[in-house]
């Protein structure tokens, strides 16, 4: 019988995962909701924007599909569902501001928003209670 593999090796394969694969493959997003809570999402490089909202409402729901958004240079929403669906995600981190500095980070990552709420944990809303 094979003898089972070593944690050892698992941390350094998981290990090597997050500092050769992640960011040669894929793109890092931060997506944040209205009243904070946030989640780390990883994308592949070569996604469209259809691909990723289909990604995004596989890890929060379907309730998510035209809620997701960056805030662009003037402040204001911009919701990614109403870009054209294949344009490469590529071009949308572009826009999109970093959510960590390089120095604090190994990995890109960049900031997109979700869900209709805006209550900044000021009032826990129902948007933020019930999803």
């Amino acid at each position: 019988m094979n003898q089972p593999y070593s944690i050892n090796e698992y941390d350094q394969l998981l290990t090597d995962f997050c500092l050769r694969t992640i960011p040669n493959t894929y793109f890092g997003l931060k997506l944040i909701k209205g009243c904070g809570y946030s989640e780390i999402l990883i994308a592949p490089k070569y996604y469209t924007i259809r691909d990723l909202l289909k990604l995004i409402s596989a890890q929060f729901g379907s309730w998510t599909d035209n809620t997701v958004y960056y805030m662009d240079v003037n402040n204001k929403k911009v919701y990614i569902n109403e870009l054209s669906h294949h344009t490469p995600i590529r071009d949308l981190i572009r826009n999109l501001k970093w959510a960590y500095s390089v120095d604090s980070c190994i990995h890109n990552v960049h900031i997109l928003y979700y869900g209709k709420c805006e209550c900044a944990l000021d009032n826990q809303c129902d948007e933020c209670v019930n999803s």
